[in-house]
């Protein structure tokens, strides 16, 4: 069997798979721009886009860290060396040197009371941190599908208690300037991910932000929390539910508590978040 892609475009390139052989081969340009060229959003850079994930998921399974075969996304030795969170703060899931009924930054913030609590499959260190940023800056959404099978078995173990069961999943929304900038929402994609592999219900319209802000990586901890103030708007499909969060990163958990304290507002029974990572304390 012969499978050919064709991108009918300027210097076309033609792609061949056959008995396990890429072959190229270069059509006479009609004009010197290339398809590497074509203007974001156009018909050719779609195309081409479509046709290299195709012919990426044609190609042997490797690695996304070590490079070497295997069946899935990470090989079993990378994934050994994805760091797990240990000792954390049972509502926003900080890493704790000491055991405590809740962290210093809970304790000081009382919107953190609508957060239940916060399942996190990783700390966010290496190698989970490359993975996230593939994920979030270069859209791979092989890291993508990386990070969402670690959160969906962490939460798989979570729901053994079936209070931790959510109704629906919500991604953590982002501005739609954000959205149109970077092209997609990492976090929705996860919590479709994680939505078809644990049978849960996923909604992208139940929370939205209603108020661009300064991205949250360029202020200091202590200004985050004020900075995210008023910013999410939550509709009352959540009320009467149990919903869960889910977002790549938790850093002083600013974002997931400000969006968890708006769907209490708007009748959600208990909120948890679900991260694939969680950032240590500033400074540890």
């Amino acid at each position: 069997m012969v499978i050919v892609i064709a991108c009918f475009h300027a210097n076309t390139t033609f792609r061949c798979l056959t008995h396990n052989t890429l072959t190229r081969f270069v059509a006479k340009p009609l004009n010197p721009r290339s398809l590497s060229t074509s203007k974001p959003g156009s018909a050719a850079a779609s195309i081409r886009s479509t046709s290299l994930s195709l012919l990426r998921s044609l190609a042997p399974a490797r690695c996304l860290l070590c490079g070497n075969h295997c069946g899935g996304p990470l090989c079993d030795g990378c994934s050994a060396d994805l760091p797990p969170l240990g000792r954390r703060c049972p509502r926003c899931a900080e890493p704790l040197l000491q055991p405590a009924p809740l962290c210093a930054r809970c304790q000081q913030n009382p919107r953190s009371i609508a957060l239940d609590s916060t399942l996190a499959a990783l700390l966010y260190e290496w190698p989970a941190d490359v993975l996230i940023k593939r994920l979030k800056f270069d859209k791979n959404l092989a890291a993508g599908r990386a990070l969402a099978d670690q959160l969906a078995a962490a939460a798989e173990i979570h729901m053994l208690d079936a209070s931790h069961r959510p109704d629906l999943l919500i991604p953590m929304p982002l501005h739609s300037s954000r959205r149109r900038w970077r092209g997609f929402n990492q976090s929705a994609e996860l919590a479709q991910q994680i939505g078809q592999q644990l049978d849960l219900p996923v909604t992208l319209a139940a929370a939205t932000r209603v108020r661009a802000t300064t991205t949250q990586s360029l202020l200091p901890a202590a200004k985050r929390a004020g900075n995210l103030r008023g910013a999410f708007q939550v509709s009352d499909t959540v009320a009467g539910k149990n919903i869960a969060i889910i977002d790549d990163v938790m850093t002083t958990g600013a974002s997931v508590i400000e969006l968890a304290f708006a769907a209490k507002r708007a009748g959600a029974l208990q909120v948890e978040g679900w991260v694939v990572t969680r950032a240590p304390a500033p400074g540890r």
